[in-house]
């Protein structure tokens, strides 16, 4: 009897718990302090999102019924956004006219999680592949990061959340502070 009554409950809480109709992504960058005599010359930056599927979120339930959750902002231009912030802190000038040009290629940005009735299970992949052409050399780079997490019971998206936006604001760091990005930038 209290097994039934434990399981009863087990799945109640997995029913009633409610998905979100987005993701919110939002990288957090801490600020870096901008020496302003250093001008690292302009960038024209750009974001392309070549992903085939368009959401950031694939949960897989125990029977197999799958849900597809957005960004709550495209994440093109999130990305455009975040990269623009940090290259403009780091003294860069944006400009659509600037000789070093720079594209961001979204490849794959996805957390799976599949919800068993007792457990989860989540895998989440960012891949962005960075171009860039400075007039004289052009560098394609690749930039990967990955996670996995599990656990009883049901997932908390808020706690997946976080991780996934810790994980693509450190990938966008890893970007702006390459010495091989910054080196075809400078030139």
């Amino acid at each position: 009897m209290h097994r039934l009554i434990v399981l009863s409950l087990i799945l109640l809480l997995n029913a009633c718990a409610k998905l979100p109709n987005s993701m919110v992504l939002a990288p957090s960058f801490a600020p870096v302090q901008q020496q302003p005599s250093i001008q690292r010359g302009s960038v024209d930056l750009q974001v392309i999102d070549n992903r085939r599927e368009r959401h950031v979120l694939l949960l897989t339930g125990s029977n197999d019924q799958q849900n597809l959750i957005n960004a709550s902002q495209q994440p093109q231009t999130l990305i455009n956004e975040s990269l623009k912030q940090q290259l403009n802190q780091q003294g860069y000038n944006l400009s659509p006219t600037a000789k070093n040009n720079m594209t961001v290629n979204i490849e794959q940005m996805l957390i799976s999680l599949t919800q068993h009735s007792l457990k989860y299970t989540s895998t989440s992949t960012i891949v962005l592949i960075v171009d860039i052409n400075n007039g004289k050399q052009t560098l394609s780079k690749t930039f990967k990061t990955a996670g996995q997490s599990h656990g009883v019971l049901t997932a908390d998206i808020a706690v997946l959340e976080r991780i996934f936006n810790q994980e693509l604001t450190d990938l966008l760091i890893k970007i702006t502070q390459d010495p091989q990005v910054q080196d075809y930038l400078a030139h």
